[in-house]
């Protein structure tokens, strides 16, 4: 993936991550799965194992946008540092 796209991906992601709407809806599912979880009797195993992955994956997508803004920011920093980086021709005509 070119450091462009990453730099485009990762403002995308930071605009998802900052929408009250998407924020909230977050919040909404975590907090209906952690009630369920709370209901759950002790002998039902197996639910609230479903119930545990099913918190485990609402936080690796919000993780996985995470990461890509982290990315999106050090592909931008790669960018600048490559547009501020004098060609090689300048370090040999000034040596």
């Amino acid at each position: 993936m070119s450091l462009e796209t990453q730099v485009f991906e990762g403002s995308r992601a930071q605009r998802l991550l900052d929408d009250e709407t998407l924020t909230k809806a977050f919040d909404d599912v975590e907090a209906a799965i952690v009630d369920r979880w709370k209901t759950v009797p002790l002998r039902d195993k197996d639910a609230a194992h479903e119930l545990r992955l099913m918190l485990k994956l609402l936080g690796e997508v919000r993780a996985s946008l995470e990461l890509a803004v982290q990315n999106g920011k050090l592909a931008a920093a790669e960018l600048k540092m490559q547009k501020e980086k004098p060609p090689k021709w300048w370090a040999i005509n000034r040596g």
